[in-house]
């Protein structure tokens, strides 16, 4: 980025007056919005709903009141004129305008009264929208079963009414879902499926944006040479419609791709384009976004200065707009430059700013997954409620209709007292009857509430006997993995059997090859979840007896050779302990045993795994040392948290459970011990084990 572009962009009180000034006229049509404010007093009352809908639907996202406002009125004329169809429109558009707004308690009651105005005008449009507007609200608030049930149902109405513009937006939904599942290939599939839809529609605008919104997705999973392709075509369909601020976001794509491709010059050059596009109707997430590679850029080409200025103008942004996670990123970029440079003052300082701006978006992250959980309780809470509210209702209806119908015949009787005495005979008769009614009525009603009250007592014991259920499931799952194990020991002993046999190709070798290998993860992973589980479960005292170390280490440092000779990495063992000494032995073979065996599997071919063993006072210390990837900081939290899987992954496609180090925090507290850890990034790792000996 060139000093006097960056001088006209610089962040500070001419950014924020813009944003809030200027940024919601560019969510929204004001050209649109304008003629369809003049025309709206000479349409007739069926097209002044239309044009109703249709401001209060650009409304939505920048001014929600004017939403509310407009929306309210269709609704109203709409009941008034009693149209047949399409009533439930201006409530879809007022739940989306709360759900911009952040309201999901409103958004929500907005959808179902949606679905019901929908429901009872066969309105299957409405309805698909409602179901699929109901879905995002959900999976905003991160409860993804509800939202793919929504979208489902969204995804059948749309597909029998054939209305190709409503289903490719559920597929853009259902590829969300997916994505934040981690089901990649799905979400692929969804998002193609979409862009296909937008292609048969062939309206240009939308088309770009599944071109845009499959290429980021190619670049959420790091395949930057088809997201580079896909934004390419975004690009080349933008170039027909008139939005600046989605031909700068593909543009954007494109460069970030281009970066990682090692293309940066031509990357640096597409990020000053999206500069110029957005200067006079700037979207500040784009504008942060290219600044952020500019400063990858010139610290690429060794210019720090012009990164660090940028960097410092990212920094300096105190307007609080959801920039957290760009100054940090910002302030780790420059204390790595201040690192380099060795500047003490400013490495003290940018590792303060990162550290404190790292915990504001846990605890904004943390905040936000509390919120969304007592939001769902809250819900689960009402929609019981509803439910007996219903039932409530429903007997109350039968209760006053009875006593309407039984005033009647009072009034009735009345009436006709003074004429008749025969008549007066036949009322008291018929009252004798209705009041005997009236107590079987009763009677019921009482019966009815004791029912109630026994379901409320039956969805109690349901809730403490899913808990039990839940005890189960743990213990089914520890059984299921024994029962496993054996079938999985048959196919590696069958594998074996077949290539003991000879007369084999060259390709049925691979496939034998790829079945032990298969049937060795999956007999690890076994090992591991018994072994955390029985370790977890049962929290017996070490049996402590005599050991010779030498001998043990030697016998495990032997079959773990095997592992090390097939990636070209040399164990190297330095054991100075030559006395017996006491402790568990099964305790310190898995120590050692996880310890080596991690070591090897994410260290490179032709390193080095050095093994030391010697006593310090009354300690036994046990040290293996890598030449591998080393940990992040970020890594160390979760170092010894079960399942937690660290950035660096094997070298040679091996499996990792994430269950290793877990087991050896655990083994080395039994023996009450402690773990340590000497790591740097790119140099290596180092665990240190001391246990106390006898």
């Amino acid at each position: 980025m060139g000093i006097g572009l960056m001088n006209k962009m610089r962040i500070g009180g001419t950014i924020l007056f813009y944003i809030l000034v200027c940024s919601p006229l560019f969510a929204q049509n004001i050209t649109l919005i304008d003629s369809l404010r003049k025309t709206l007093d000479k349409q007739t009352p069926a097209k002044q709903f239309d044009v109703l809908c249709t401001i209060g639907f650009e409304y939505r996202i920048s001014l929600q009141d004017s939403t509310f406002l407009y929306c309210n009125r269709a609704f109203d004329l709409g009941k008034k004129i009693k149209i047949k169809t399409g009533l439930a429109k201006p409530l879809n558009f007022i739940g989306l305008a709360y759900t911009n707004k952040g309201d999901y308690k409103k958004a929500l009651d907005y959808y179902y009264q949606s679905i019901e105005v929908s429901s009872e005008q066969n309105d299957s449009l409405q309805l698909a929208h409602a179901y699929n507007n109901l879905g995002r609200a959900f999976y905003d608030l991160g409860d993804l079963a509800r939202a793919y049930e929504n979208f489902n149902l969204s995804r059948t109405l749309f597909e029998t009414i054939h209305d190709n513009p409503g289903l490719a937006y559920v597929y853009r939904s259902l590829a969300n879902v997916y994505r934040s599942q981690g089901n990649d290939s799905e979400a692929l599939e969804m998002s193609s499926r979409a862009l296909e839809l937008r292609k048969q529609i062939g309206d240009k605008r939308t088309l770009a944006s599944a071109y845009m919104e499959l290429g980021l997705l190619y670049q959420g999973i790091k395949d930057y040479t088809t997201s580079l392709q896909k934004l390419k075509q975004a690009d080349s369909v933008s170039g027909q419609v008139k939005d600046k601020l989605t031909k700068a976001e593909i543009k954007l794509g494109i460069a970030e791709n281009l970066f990682e491709l090692h293309q940066p010059d031509s990357a640096f050059q597409i990020a000053l384009q999206v500069l110029q596009l957005i200067k006079n109707g700037k979207n500040y997430k784009l504008f942060l976004r290219s600044s952020m590679l500019s400063a990858r850029y010139y610290i690429l080409k060794n210019n720090q200065d012009k990164a660090i200025s940028i960097l410092s103008e990212i920094q300096s942004d105190t307007s609080g707009f959801g920039l957290a996670s760009y100054q940090r990123d910002a302030a780790f970029r420059l204390l790595s430059i201040y690192k380099k440079r060795n500047d003490k003052v400013n490495i003290e300082k940018f590792t303060n700013r990162y550290e404190f701006l790292d915990q504001k978006l846990e605890n904004t992250d943390l905040k936000r997954e509390v919120d969304q959980l007592k939001f769902k309780v809250e819900l689960e809470k009402k929609e019981r409620e509803n439910k007996v509210l219903k039932i409530t209702q429903e007997q109350n209806t039968i209760l006053i209709s009875k006593q309407r119908t039984q005033n009647l015949l009072l009034l009735l009787i009345a009436m006709f007292i003074g004429l008749l005495a025969f008549l007066s005979w036949l009322y008291s008769r018929k009252k004798k009857r209705d009041n005997f009614k009236l107590e079987l009525q009763n009677k019921e009603i009482l019966r009815q509430d004791k029912e109630i009250t026994l379901q409320l007592e039956n969805l109690s014991a349901a809730n403490d006997e899913l808990s039990t259920l839940n005890h189960e499931k743990n213990i089914l799952m520890s059984i299921v993995a024994h029962d496993l194990k054996s079938p999985i020991n048959r196919i590696f002993a069958l594998a074996r059997i077949l290539e003991m046999e000879g007369n084999l190709n060259e390709n049925q070798l691979n496939y034998l090859r790829l079945i032990k290998d298969t049937t060795n993860s999956g007999n690890s992973l076994i090992t591991d979840l018994l072994d955390v589980t029985s370790l977890e479960e049962n929290q017996f005292e070490p049996t402590l007896s005599l050991v010779n170390i030498q001998e043990l280490i030697q016998s495990k440092i032997d079959v773990l050779s095997i592992s090390a000779e097939a990636k070209k990495i040399q164990i190297v063992v330095e054991n100075e302990v030559n006395i017996p000494i006491t402790t568990d032995t099964d305790y310190i073979s898995r120590i050692v045993d996880n310890l080596v065996s991690n070591a090897l599997k994410f260290s490179a071919s032709g390193t080095q795994v050095l093994v030391k063993l010697f006593l310090s006072d009354s300690f036994l210390v046990i040290s293996v040392k890598d030449q591998g990837p080393g940990f992040s900081e970020g890594d160390k939290k979760n170092l010894y948290l079960k399942f937690k899987k660290l950035t660096a992954r094997p070298t040679a496609g091996e499996s990792s459970n994430g269950l290793g180090l877990a087991i050896v925090k655990i083994l080395v507290d039994r023996l009450k011990g402690e773990i340590n850890l000497i790591t740097e990034p790119g140099k290596g790792s180092e665990f240190i084990v001391k246990l106390m000996v006898q």
